[in-house]
């Protein structure tokens, strides 16, 4: 039972890295454009 808890964590710490990832991303994104303006 702890393999499929382990596979849930991990799914879980990988989402939660691309979604940290998307706002890092989308920080400087923000950054550049409001530069421009």
């Amino acid at each position: 039972a702890w393999k499929i808890s382990k596979a849930l964590s991990d799914f879980l710490y990988i989402l939660k890295f691309t979604t940290y990832e998307r706002i890092s991303i989308d920080i400087e994104v923000w950054r550049i454009r409001s530069r421009r303006v």
